[in-house]
């Protein structure tokens, strides 16, 4: 990679770390509308420490003339996924004392709008950190992309290239006036976000849940974990999915869903263990039920023999 080249990723990659160092001061009003002043100083040092990070990059300049090559749109992605992450977790690190790995992991799972936290007690956690962890989902949805598209063409890098680079299209159209697709969207995402709110607060949340809520909701696809956000990438890839309902008796909301599901081509599997293989404890049930799911998933098991066939046993 020329040395021009990486001039200006490094001035890219400035602008997202300034524009995150703005970011880290919403936990700070926050925490001022909440009167817990004691948590302020953590977002305060992370956001100066990561604003001269960015001016440093952006101090340098960017070399005139210079236009990005598609493998260099990708070294973008990739650098500002991980730029990023590193200094959004300093909250993570100051404010929750939490090891370095564990804030890369919750910054590195926000940027990305995966869903997961290696966080236990979240409602015990100070209102600064729960709403830098929204943020950081909701920026990780679209912001960051969504500003560079919008960016990049007025620094004349094609900005739709680097969109390309984070999702799945792969033709070779073009897209004029990108920054003006880049502008349809923001506005979209961030009227989306505020409906979202106005939705969850009429639902009877709190301001402050309705707003942490409608961040995380909208940024993953409305996931309340990562279970329910594996289920909804394995529907929208047309991957195999089974579901193993356990409540009962069934209501009738319960029987239209598991019939829209099934005709999405899920498996339903209640898990209702059957007694024609004479169980003896309530191991044996257990593994009847775990048994059925491993036959539809095609894993070799030897629980229980599958229909019309026995197990076969050794003489020894």
């Amino acid at each position: 990679m020329h040395l021009a080249s990486l001039r200006i990723l490094a001035f890219i990659n400035g602008i997202f770390l300034v524009t995150l160092a703005v970011a880290m001061l919403v936990p700070v009003i926050t925490l001022l509308i909440f009167e817990q002043p004691q948590g302020i100083n953590a977002f305060l040092w992370s956001s100066m420490i990561t604003a001269l990070a960015g001016i440093a990059m952006i101090a340098q300049g960017r070399p005139q003339q210079t236009q990005l090559r598609p493998r260099d749109m990708y070294m973008l992605t990739v650098s500002s996924w991980v730029m990023v992450s590193i200094f959004a977790a300093l909250p993570f690190i100051f404010a929750e004392r939490a090891s370095i790995t564990d804030a890369y992991f919750e910054s590195m799972s926000g940027i990305t709008a995966t869903g997961a936290t290696v966080f236990s007690g979240l409602d015990d956690m100070s209102p600064g950190t729960l709403i830098w962890r929204s943020l950081l989902h909701w920026l990780g949805g679209i912001g960051f992309i969504g500003m560079a598209v919008a960016i990049l063409p007025i620094l004349r890098i094609g900005g739709m290239r680097l969109f390309q680079t984070e999702s799945s299209d792969r033709s070779d159209k073009v897209m004029p006036r990108s920054h003006m697709v880049a502008k349809y969207m923001v506005v979209a995402y961030v009227g989306l976000s505020g409906l979202a709110v106005l939705g969850f607060w009429l639902a009877g949340m709190g301001a402050f849940d309705a707003v942490n809520h409608a961040m995380s909701a909208i940024a993953t696809g409305a996931c309340n974990n990562l279970i329910e956000r594996a289920a909804d990438v394995a529907l929208k890839e047309r991957r195999q999915l089974i579901l193993v309902p356990r409540e009962a008796p069934y209501s009738s909301i319960h029987l239209e869903n598991m019939l829209k599901l099934s005709n999405l081509g899920v498996t339903i599997l209640p898990a209702s263990p059957g007694f024609y293989h004479q169980p003896q404890s309530i191991d044996d049930l257990v593994d009847f039920v775990v048994a059925r799911i491993l036959n539809c998933l095609g894993i070799p098991q030897d629980m229980l023999p599958r229909w019309g066939e026995h197990h076969m046993v050794s003489d020894e």
